[in-house]
């Protein structure tokens, strides 16, 4: 997919390739609702610039794709946005202590396996059931 367009930042002297959101949605596999909702929210954001095209959309960077990324797959582990919220912040260094980023990975790890010790605990039962439907097949 090409990018839809690129600017200079002038503080980075570099240029930066942005997205329009239905560009993102297709990179990310993310649904246009959900990145505006996760914008709302205030897990991603994008930019209005008129440096691009003097227009009235709003563009994203590779960031917000790798933010989604993130995002999806945290949701996919049953993460609340609260706890995504907190590890999104650790992730990418909004003024955090490293002191806090640790304690904050650390719960969030002590929460995946808490989640992973149930998921196990309903796939051996899931197993059980079928080995005694089995027995009627």
């Amino acid at each position: 997919m090409r990018k839809i367009d690129c600017i200079v930042d002038e503080k980075l002297n570099a240029t930066i390739e942005m997205f329009l959101i239905n560009q993102v949605s297709k990179l990310s596999k993310v649904s246009i609702s959900n990145i505006r909702h996760y914008e709302k929210l205030g897990l991603i954001s994008g930019t209005k610039t008129e440096g691009v095209r003097k227009t009235e959309y709003i563009y994203y960077d590779q960031e917000t794709i790798d933010r989604l990324e993130l995002i999806e797959e945290c949701r996919s582990v049953g993460m609340s946005i609260d706890e995504i919220t907190s590890l999104i912040r650790v992730w990418y260094g909004q003024r955090i202590s490293n002191y806090r980023r640790v304690q904050i990975l650390k719960k969030q790890l002590l929460i995946l396996k808490d989640k992973e010790s149930k998921i196990q605990d309903v796939k051996n039962r899931v197993n059980l059931l079928l080995g005694e439907m089995e027995k009627f097949v």
